[in-house]
């Protein structure tokens, strides 16, 4: 050895078998239902992960992070501009659009809540009752119920003043969904 030179360790793992085998769907489905998290510290186990992350991050963009983005635009125009332009007197028109608004509204919030669901029960991780109490899921089923009041209250024309206050609310939590949702352009 010269002198200046280092050792470095070098690790290698053999990626194919993980793609084209039976055996490497059936490891990657045990990996993906397992409850003891301690897999999730072995090196070799955080390499497949950070490897498949390219392809996971692609369909999480265009499954979770597009329609919550179209959802946040859309229910910011509703929660902000548009009740409050509908609310003035003697223009059947504004009435018309915030009614036509309330009903995509509404469309996306059912959206989202389908997304909400079948990520939580549905997904390929088991489903812990815990994990109801972690922050951004408690997050998520209040902004979603504080935005079907928002929607509720404008419909049956409750006084401006209380279906601003809890819209200032709901547009706070979205704000919070948002910035969480960058996540997703992490590079590990």
């Amino acid at each position: 050895m010269i002198k200046g030179d280092k050792w470095v360790k070098v690790t290698a793992i053999e990626f194919d078998w993980i793609f084209t085998s039976k055996l490497g769907k059936t490891f990657l489905w045990n990996l993906s239902k397992t409850n003891n998290l301690d897999f999730f510290n072995i090196p070799v186990i955080q390499n497949v992960i950070r490897y498949q992350w390219t392809y996971f991050q692609f369909s999480m963009i265009i499954f979770l992070f597009i329609p919550a983005l179209l959802y946040f635009l859309v229910f910011m125009f509703y929660a902000t501009w548009n009740i409050y332009w509908a609310r003035d007197p003697g223009t059947s028109e504004h009435i018309d659009a915030n009614q036509i608004m309330r009903w995509i509204s509404l469309g996306f919030l059912i959206e989202q809540i389908i997304i909400t669901i079948v990520n939580r029960y549905f997904s390929l991780l088991p489903f812990h009752w815990w994990e109801l109490a972690d922050f951004w899921n408690v997050l998520d089923f209040v902004s979603l119920a504080l935005n079907l009041t928002v929607i509720i209250c404008d419909a049956e024309n409750v006084a401006f003043d209380k279906t601003t206050a809890v819209a200032s609310i709901a547009v706070g939590l979205m704000w919070i969904k948002l910035f969480y949702y960058c996540w997703i352009f992490s590079t590990f």
